[in-house]
């Protein structure tokens, strides 16, 4: 859960640094806000008094529930709302305002706030965390498809669409997998296992390679930025 909500949050950094060099406005002041508005409710959902969030185990994340702290960090929270808001305002009054800009800050924020602030189950909360993350992706490819040639067009569609069905059902099956070796591992054959390992390291490096793709620095990311 702590490496999908980071390589989450360093998308949303990089998506509105994009939105700002399209509009030719750039300034650190929106991705301060994208992380302050990100990190708060995941940080204050450890002190809230809810379900477990269980999804390979029961403790898939830490959880000390604790009103006082809670009640303290919404206020903190409702504090930064205000300051963002204020600022978008100076920035329109300013005539600097960015639709784009200030969508690519609201968007994250309130998926943030309803999964952590709100939500009750683990599927409340995995269920917009995982469109959040991945419509901005379909959004990305579908411009890069407009370059190709129409003609060409439904080839990568069908490709991309048995893909995902295919590589969904694999997945599907490997956390059931993955589940029982948890629970029950002298039911698992080695195969099994190796196979546990096929989905899970390209997972994870997923969470660090698509975080690390939206660093400043990163040569890629200079072409987007910059």
């Amino acid at each position: 859960m702590y490496v999908t909500v980071y390589h989450h949050i360093r998308q949303f950094y990089g998506m509105t640094r994009w939105y700002q060099k399209i509009n030719g406005t750039f300034s650190n002041v929106p991705t301060y806000f994208v992380y302050a508005l990100t990190l708060l409710p995941f940080v204050l959902v450890h002190f809230r008094s809810m379900g477990p969030f269980a999804y390979y185990t029961s403790r898939d994340i830490f959880s000390v529930p604790n009103p006082l702290v809670y009640g303290l960090g919404l206020g903190v929270y409702g504090l930064v709302v205000a300051v963002w808001l204020a600022y978008e305002v100076h920035e329109y009054v300013k005539k600097r305002n960015s639709l784009s800009r200030f969508l690519s800050v609201l968007s994250p924020a309130m998926v943030y706030f309803y999964c952590f602030f709100i939500a009750q189950t683990t599927t409340q909360i995995l269920i917009p965390l995982l469109v959040a993350h991945g419509l901005p992706y379909l959004a990305v490819m579908s411009l890069s498809l407009k370059r190709l040639n129409r003609s060409k067009l439904l080839f990568p569609a069908v490709l991309i669409t048995a893909t995902a069905l295919v590589g969904g059902l694999m997945e599907k099956w490997f956390e059931g997998a993955f589940e029982t070796i948890i629970y029950n591992p002298a039911e698992m054959l080695f195969g099994h296992h190796a196979l546990i390992g096929v989905f899970l390291v390209p997972l994870f490096y997923h969470f660090i390679f698509d975080a690390h793709i939206w660093r400043a620095k990163h040569a890629d990311a200079k072409v987007v930025f910059q």
